[in-house]
């Protein structure tokens, strides 16, 4: 029996497709390994910026000065950090002892840490493709004057801050970066309602439940499925803080009551709580209380979230319940300040608000740009 050989031709085709498919699937799997050498290094610098957060907590709590900088060497020899010898993914290597988280102060509340050199960075030799797959959140805000770390979450403050991103065709805010990697963004440029007067009733039911509220269901509903796939397929779903807060309540205790007292549910789209208008505000000397808040028209120009009221002149609902009333629910009156109000029942004087949307963007995006009007963050992979 004769048995016929792979002629010339056919065995230099086998080749030119054994060509192609390197020439494709290598350059993808070198950028999965260079992702996640990016990742794992952004986790170790997030696990030294820890390590000097709590530092710095340490001396205020016994009365010393906070230093500029803090050294890798500094945070294992107080027991801040478990390991000297931390390596860089990217490069293989050690950090080095001397490898420093520079400090810096806003005021002797709130304090910012970050780091000299871009040391997360694959070289274009190693087939990384940084600039155009751009980069994590915290790798390009990390300088930025208007972010603020929070007990491990990031929040953007102030009357125009660098946090704008462009989400379903249009320009959303990010008001934090949680510590499970997601971002908090919320629709400020546009109020949700009616096109002459942009307000939305809360419940057609006398009660303040966001849980059986029909402004949930709508959000949850007609809006979410009308937002485009791209949009949905970054949207994560995630618990939103709607617990009851007493009017008593101090700016630093009411998101944790938002937390605490919370329904511990997640879905799409929520509202923005009382804690995020409040925490949007970079006057904390001024604005630093529910009283300052209410009794100074200069808090709302600190805070970014105060201005598509002051400009729809119309009141905005939050997420979150007053704990004294049953049926009750805290919402932004045009001038600014947070009130009170009854659960909407259809019909009744003053039930209408207007409404921000708020999603959580799933964590690991890749963005570009600089969150500043003219040039804002853009998503360009998941």
């Amino acid at each position: 029996m004769n048995k016929k050989a792979f002629t010339l031709v056919e065995l230099l085709a086998v080749l030119v497709i054994i060509g192609i498919i390197a020439l494709i699937t290598v350059p993808v799997i070198q950028n999965v390994i260079n992702d996640s050498k990016v990742k794992a290094c952004n986790q170790q610098l997030y696990t030294i910026k820890k390590a000097a957060q709590n530092y710095v907590t340490d001396l205020i709590a016994n009365g010393q000065d906070v230093p500029t900088s803090v050294s890798i060497s500094t945070l294992y020899t107080n027991g801040f950090l478990d390991d000297l010898d931390i390596k860089n993914p990217v490069t293989g290597e050690a950090f080095g002892s001397d490898f420093s988280v520079s400090i810096t102060s806003s005021d002797d509340m709130h304090y910012k840490y970050s780091f000299e050199n871009d040391v997360c960075v694959v070289s274009s030799g190693s087939g990384g493709s940084e600039e155009n797959a751009g980069k994590d959140f915290l790798e390009l805000a990390s300088e930025d004057e208007t972010l603020y770390e929070e007990s491990g979450r990031y929040v953007f403050k102030g009357a125009n801050p660098n946090n704008a991103i462009e989400f379903n065709g249009d320009v959303w805010r990010i008001m934090s970066y949680e510590s499970d990697g997601t971002l908090k963004i919320a629709h400020v440029s546009k109020l949700l309602g009616d096109d002459d007067d942009n307000i939305m009733m809360w419940n057609e039911m006398s009660e303040a439940s966001w849980q059986t509220s029909s402004l949930k269901a709508y959000l949850n509903g007609d809006y979410y499925d009308n937002l485009s796939d791209e949009a949905k397929q970054l949207i994560v779903s995630h618990q939103f803080n709607d617990g009851r807060v007493m009017m008593t309540n101090t700016i630093g205790t009411i998101r944790q009551s938002e937390i605490n007292n919370g329904t511990k549910t997640s879905y799409n789209v929520g509202l923005i709580s009382l804690s995020d208008y409040l925490n949007a505000n970079d006057d904390l000397d001024n604005c630093g209380t529910l009283d300052m808040v209410n009794s100074n028209e200069a808090c709302a120009e600190s805070n970014y979230i105060a201005w598509p009221v002051y400009n729809s002149v119309a009141d905005l609902w939050t997420i979150t319940r007053f704990g004294n009333v049953e049926s009750s629910v805290f919402y932004i009156d045009s001038n600014w300040y947070p009130n009170v109000v009854g659960a909407a029942l259809k019909g009744a004087p003053g039930d209408e608000h207007g409404v921000i949307p708020v999603v959580y963007l799933k964590s690991g995006l890749k963005l570009t740009g600089s969150g500043a009007g003219s040039n804002p963050y853009k998503i360009v992979s998941d």
